[in-house]
């Protein structure tokens, strides 16, 4: 069914051109979140948000921290940012476009999506709340934890986004859900 989708997209009317754009949203964030791709976005987190920190001890925490609950947190960024603004995300207006230029305005549309500031505040205040800072049984000190989290996750998520837009990313993004993508297409 996914190696349909291309074909689909290009002789199709546009409602069902948003159910096409549904899939291939959901197929991006179960990417983001398989162990391969958390493993990648844990390394660039260290490599260029952690790093930021001045102190050493910190460093180490914010990679202990990242290496440990990144693969967690994310699954919830994810889900209320990318996935439940699907609507949102496959409104915007691509027309006359199809095929693999297509699916990368998609993976573009997302990155912006997912540095904008609406966007990180909606993620800090998942992560600062009961899923993380706040989770019952917390045995962190709960304000410092939302003050970490208040830095932490306006630098992450650009990361992220920057990854996305990466080509070996996107393209291949592209065509693991059945769009045939040459690197002449970007």
């Amino acid at each position: 069914v996914i190696c349909c989708i291309s074909a689909l997209a290009r002789a199709v009317p546009f409602n069902a051109r948003e159910d096409v754009c549904i899939i291939q949203m959901d197929e991006m964030v179960k990417l983001l979140e398989t162990d391969q791709s958390v493993d990648v976005q844990v390394t660039k987190i260290q490599e260029r948000v952690c790093t930021q920190m001045e102190d050493e001890m910190e460093i180490q925490k914010c990679d202990r921290n990242t290496n440990s609950y990144w693969g967690y947190l994310s699954q919830y960024i994810y889900e209320a940012t990318v996935k439940n603004e699907t609507d949102y995300l496959c409104s915007i207006d691509h027309l006359g476009i199809s095929g693999c230029e297509l699916c990368l305005l998609r993976v573009q549309d997302v990155a912006g999506h997912m540095e904008s500031l609406q966007v990180i505040d909606q993620a800090t205040q998942i992560v600062q709340g009961p899923i993380y800072c706040n989770m019952d049984n917390a045995w962190w000190d709960i304000e410092e934890c939302m003050n970490d989290m208040a830095w932490y996750i306006p630098r992450a998520l650009p990361v992220i986004s920057n990854l996305v837009l990466e080509d070996d990313w996107n393209l291949n993004f592209c065509m693991s859900i059945g769009i045939e993508c040459d690197s002449l297409d970007h």
